[in-house]
């Protein structure tokens, strides 16, 4: 059996397998996930968010969470001097979802 670690909304959906870490700072406390941890079928880019995809000013990518939760995740696209998040990660806000512990077994 394996142990692991999935992220949900409050209402339950899955938007993560995992996480790398938790980075606390001033804007508050942020879960750090990868790509093959991120589950990008269970979010979306908000229409009015769309052209941050292809302008090379902008911090990040913004998606909600495909659900009434409507959690915000972010891709992190650009350095920043507050805090240590990292070119090509997602973040998404501690309070905003739940982390549970998952039983996987192995065949």
């Amino acid at each position: 059996m394996l142990i692991s670690l999935g992220i949900y909304t409050k209402k339950g959906l899955k938007i993560a397998d995992g996480y790398i870490r938790i980075i606390y700072g001033d804007r508050g406390d942020y879960i750090e996930v990868n790509s093959r941890q991120i589950i990008l079928g269970n979010l979306h880019i908000p229409e009015d968010k769309k052209w941050k995809e292809s302008n090379y000013k902008v911090y990040y990518i913004e998606y909600r969470s495909n659900d009434k939760c409507n959690v915000k995740v972010y891709y992190q696209k650009k350095e920043v001097s507050y805090a240590d998040y990292k070119i090509g990660y997602y973040y998404i806000s501690l309070n905003d979802v739940n982390i549970i512990s998952e039983t996987i077994k192995m065949s």
